[in-house]
């Protein structure tokens, strides 16, 4: 559909004024997929897309039946080795005091030796335990830190692959912007340096600073092609501040930098 004269004109206007450190931009977030490292059934998922976690919470847990049995198994197993090697040592106390005769000798000697096995024993079943406490962990999730559940992909009942994200998480201080700056207006972006982020909808603009600079240059891509723009060599650039928490991945922005 052809535009009205009218807006025509003030939409060039509006691009014909716009600042030389103004860019556009859009928000993009270092999300983090929590996943099971093993399949299993879930069988609890406690937190719902929208909703605000701290770090440490639970997540979601899967069936740990096998597991739990094994956890059991092996510390009944500790438990039979720590009795037994308790066992033999009071057994070498009550030698140590008998008289030393060449017998008594030669059986202290053998008990030593397999006191010495029960102590190995004894430790192989503490790594047994171990290793069983730490498999039946793994059926469960916890938050690695504070932020928002962006979605969720299973529900209970469902068998969840090993490495299948059961859901996706956005850490606070998780989000940045990301603009494009052309060849010509680098050298007034350094790392470090102020922007100011603006938006459709948002309150107020936002604070934020340069994190990074790429060293490579790239054609300016489609998403932002803006009259002859397309023509320019351009560096992807990204500002951070924990005053964009509030802004969602995919927001479109714009950026003015400070001079």
């Amino acid at each position: 559909m052809k535009l009205p004269l009218t807006v025509a004109a003030a939409l060039l206007l509006a691009a014909c004024n716009r600042s030389e450190g103004l860019f556009h931009g859009w928000a993009e977030a270092d999300e983090t997929r929590v996943a099971p490292l093993t399949p299993g059934i879930l069988t609890q998922l406690t937190v719902e897309r929208g909703q605000t976690v701290d770090a440490g919470t639970l997540l979601f847990t899967q069936d740990c039946d096998a597991e739990r049995a094994a956890r059991d198994e092996a510390a009944a197993r500790l438990a039979q080795a720590q009795a037994q090697l308790a066992k033999l040592e009071q057994s070498a106390a009550r030698l140590r005091n008998a008289e030393a005769r060449l017998r008594s000798l030669q059986i202290s000697v053998g008990r030593v030796q397999e006191i010495q096995a029960q102590r190995a024993a004894t430790e192989m079943a503490r790594a047994a335990l171990a290793n069983a406490e730490w498999k039946l962990g793994q059926r469960s999730a916890e938050a690695p830190a504070t932020g928002r559940i962006l979605d969720t992909y299973y529900r209970v009942g469902e068998m969840v692959p090993a490495g299948a994200a059961v859901l996706l998480l956005l850490p606070d201080g998780a989000l940045r912007v990301r603009f494009f700056v052309p060849e010509p207006q680098l050298s007034s972006v350094q790392i470090g340096a102020p922007v100011r982020v603006t938006c459709d909808g948002c309150p107020k603009p936002l604070d934020a600073q340069v994190s990074f600079v790429s060293p490579k240059p790239e054609y300016t891509p489609p998403v932002v092609y803006a009259g002859d723009a397309k023509s320019k060599l351009v560096f992807l650039v990204e500002a951070r501040s924990p005053a964009l928490q509030g802004l969602h991945p995919g927001q479109p922005l714009d950026v003015q930098v400070a001079r």
